[in-house]
C-alpha cells in the first residue's frame, strides 16, 4: 500500500472520530438542557417610561413584563393577583418618588387617591396646601372643582361712620390660585357635579399661605371661579400682605339697607 493511501485512510478515521466526538458532545448538551428545569416567570406591572415625581399615572405610563417569580418582591404588582391593575393604577395614582423605565409599581413609589401622602405628592414643588373653609354662598355655589383657578376675596368690617352706620371692604388677596381638592375630593372627573364642600384646599407659595392665614384672621375669605379663558394667565398682583392694608385711601365700599355706596373717609376702627 503506498503512503499516500494509508495518509488518506488516517486522515478519513481521524475525521469520523472528530465527527463522532462532536455529536456526542451535541447530544449530551441537548439532554442537558432539557434535564434542566424552565425557569418560571410572572408578569410584573412596571413604568413604561421615566416618570416624574407629582405625575398623575394614565394607562400608557404603566406595563406589564415578564420578571423571574423566583424575583419577584412581597410588594410587587403581578398580574395573576391584579389582573386589572392598570386600570386600577391609573385611576388617580400620582408617583411619590422618580420612576425610571422598568421599575417595578409599588405602594412606596405610587400612591392612590384615598392614600396618605397623596396631597404631597401631587404638590408642585415648594408649594403648600392651604385649606379654607367653605359654604354654598362662599364657594361659587358649588360649582368650585379640583384643578379650578380661583381667586380669594377678605370680606371685613371696618367700623362704623358718624350716621353710626356700619363700614365693610372687600378686596382680593390672591388670584389666580389653583384648587387641589374640594372637601376630600381631589378629583377632577368626579361626574362634573357641583360639591356644596365645607372646605377647599388651595396650592398657593409660602408667602401666599402667610397672606391667607392673615386674611383669614382679618376678615372672611371667599372664592370665585376663574374662567377657563384666562386659567393660564399669571397673577395680576395683589397677591402680597400689603393689599391687606388697603383701604381708605382708595374708597371704602359701604352696603347701607342693601344699597352699595362708595366712602372716601377713614373709617374708625
Amino acid at each position: 500500500m503506498s503512503l499516500t493511501r494509508i495518509l488518506v485512510l488516517v486522515a478519513a478515521v481521524a475525521a469520523a472520530g472528530i465527527a463522532a466526538l462532536l455529536v456526542r458532545n451535541f447530544m449530551g448538551t441537548q439532554s442537558e438542557a432539557e434535564a434542566a428545569p424552565k425557569m418560571e416567570l410572572s408578569q410584573v406591572l412596571v413604568a413604561a417610561r421615566e416618570i416624574e415625581v407629582g405625575t398623575r399615572l394614565t394607562v400608557p405610563d404603566v406595563r406589564w413584563m415578564d420578571w423571574p417569580k423566583t424575583a419577584v418582591g412581597s410588594t410587587f404588582i403581578t398580574q395573576d393577583a391584579q389582573p386589572t391593575a392598570i386600570e386600577e393604577v391609573a385611576l388617580g395614582a400620582v408617583a411619590r418618588s422618580p420612576l425610571s423605565q422598568g421599575q417595578p409599581i409599588t405602594g412606596q413609589n405610587v400612591v392612590k387617591a384615598d392614600g396618605g401622602g397623596f396631597m404631597a405628592a401631587t404638590l408642585s414643588a415648594g408649594k403648600r396646601a392651604y385649606g379654607i373653609e367653605l359654604n354654598a354662598e362662599r364657594g361659587a355655589g358649588g360649582f368650585i372643582l379640583p384643578n379650578d383657578r380661583v381667586d380669594v376675596l377678605m370680606t371685613r368690617k371696618l367700623g362704623t361712620d358718624s350716621s353710626g352706620e356700619s363700614n365693610y371692604q372687600a378686596i382680593t388677596v390672591l388670584r389666580n390660585v389653583r384648587v387641589l381638592a374640594v372637601d376630600q375630593t381631589s378629583d377632577e372627573d368626579a361626574d362634573s357635579k357641583a360639591i356644596v364642600a365645607k372646605t377647599a384646599t388651595l396650592e398657593v407659595s409660602e408667602r401666599e399661605a402667610e397672606t391667607l392665614a392673615l386674611a383669614d384672621a382679618m376678615g372672611d375669605l371667599s372664592l370665585t371661579l376663574r374662567s377657563l379663558a384666562r386659567a393660564d394667565e399669571q397673577g395680576e398682583g395683589g397677591n402680597e400682605k400689603d393689599a391687606l392694608n388697603q383701604g381708605a385711601a382708595a374708597g371704602v365700599t359701604v352696603v347701607r339697607y342693601g344699597i352699595k355706596g362708595m366712602s372716601t373717609a377713614t373709617p374708625s376702627q
